[in-house]
């Protein structure tokens, strides 16, 4: 009998497509570690707590970090908000975001905005608000027909946006019109997104890596006990 194999795969896309300079590197570097943001320099040295929270972004000019808030009960609403990296000071987006389940911002190449995901209506749409926690606007709603958008991350030129809703990849641009898509499949054959995948753009614009999970047929391999091995994946189209 054969068995099904998931893996999860890093994989790269070629875009073909023509992009601005990219934004010049962070000064710091931001991560998660047990329920709290960090930040350090890219070597590692400097290491100091930020804030609790998840989902780490520091913004270009690496002097604020944008990142989910973890309310505690039993609630677990989750909301965006933006911390200085100097002093540690946070301030969460409560009354500015009109939902209690927003998550993974991310900066825009020039620090101005942050997209998000966010909860409202039974579905997850994208959607922007300013460095200072203004200007609220939807940039794609989810459909009947697209239940869900994840995987969110910009253009270096600030321009577009890609994203994904499971079953193909897409760019679009600020007013949520769809410059371009791919089906997953044609990409990555036995390849599949989830809502947890990653995305990231190369600084150039024309390579985008993608946290793909894989499914490989195993002669030798239980169910049970799948091994998950990571590896990366360019592709041409």
């Amino acid at each position: 009998m054969i068995f099904c194999m998931i893996r999860t795969l890093l994989a790269t896309v070629v875009l073909l497509i023509h992009t601005g300079h990219a934004a010049e590197h962070a000064r710091m570097i931001a991560f998660e570690r047990s329920a709290a943001v960090w930040v350090a320099n890219p070597d590692g040295s400097g290491a100091k707590k930020i804030a609790a929270g998840a989902n780490p972004d520091i913004s270009p000019d690496g002097t604020k970090v944008a990142f989910t808030h973890l309310s505690g009960g039993a609630a677990g609403d989750r909301h965006i908000a933006v911390a200085d990296v100097a002093t540690g000071k946070a301030v969460i987006f409560k009354k500015e975001i009109p939902s209690n389940n927003s998550f993974r911002p991310v900066w825009s190449p020039d620090g101005a905005q942050i997209l998000f995901q966010i909860f409202t209506g039974d579905k997850w749409h994208l959607a922007l608000v300013n460095a200072d926690g203004g200007g609220f606007r939807y940039v794609k709603k989810a459909t009947a027909t697209n239940d869900s958008f994840w995987s969110s991350c910009w253009a270096p030129d600030g321009r577009s946006i890609y994203m994904q809703d499971l079953d193909n990849l897409h760019q679009i641009g600020l007013d949520g019109a769809e410059i371009k898509s791919w089906k997953l499949e044609s990409l990555i054959p036995k390849g599949s997104f989830s809502s947890a995948s990653r995305f990231a753009v190369s600084p150039d614009g024309h390579t985008l890596l993608m946290e793909v999970k894989m499914i490989s047929a195993s002669p030798d391999q239980q169910p049970s006990m799948p091994k998950r091995p990571f590896g990366v994946r360019r592709v041409s189209f």
